[in-house]
């Protein structure tokens, strides 16, 4: 008689074709985001449709935030690809520093290092912000850190709003400037 070749699947080869053909039929242009299991299944293709800067710039209350970004030339950044988890701090949060120290030609290179310090590569949501001390690599080089968990805070900076999604990344709000 016949007899047919049993298939051997892993169960995480499974589930990953099973999620890259959900991810790649579902963008954030033919799947409604709002759904519950939207976001999670596919944080890749699945956003608002805006990208990290198009988040800060349509918010008036990053609107500080905005003026450095340009000012820094890394706006552009921010619209790529990615992905790119960032933590925006507030209008508010600069109210200690001299925004116009900062703005100067001769300082775009450090105004530049400190916005990258804000960045992490890759997709970092703040459930992975689950024990103090943690470590987390930035763009510019070195390290933040979790300092606090109830109410959860990135070098001291408490977060406001977390897991922000975009097209091509995640925002966390915090309160404070996160200084190197």
């Amino acid at each position: 008689g016949y007899r047919r070749r049993r298939q051997r699947y892993s169960k995480s080869s499974k589930s990953s074709k099973s999620h890259d053909y959900v991810c790649k039929r579902y963008t954030c242009e033919t799947l409604d985001c709002d759904l519950p299991f939207a976001k999670r299944a596919c944080p890749l293709t699945c956003g608002n449709c805006t990208t990290i800067a198009d988040l800060a710039i349509g918010n008036p209350n990053f609107s500080t935030l905005v003026e450095w970004l340009t000012a820094a030339d890394l706006v552009g950044t921010f619209e790529g690809k990615g992905p790119y988890t960032f933590f925006a701090p507030t209008n508010s949060a600069f109210a200690n520093l001299d925004l116009d120290y900062y703005l100067e030609d001769q300082w775009k290179g450090h105004l530049r290092s400190l916005l990258l310090y804000h960045a992490l590569s890759g997709w970092v949501t703040s459930d992975y912000f689950d024990k103090e001390g943690l470590d987390y690599h930035t763009l510019e080089g070195n390290d933040i850190e979790v300092t606090s968990i109830n109410p959860l805070a990135i070098n001291e900076a408490e977060v406001l709003s977390e897991n922000i999604t975009a097209t091509n990344g995640i925002l966390h709000v915090v309160s404070e400037v996160l200084l190197p």
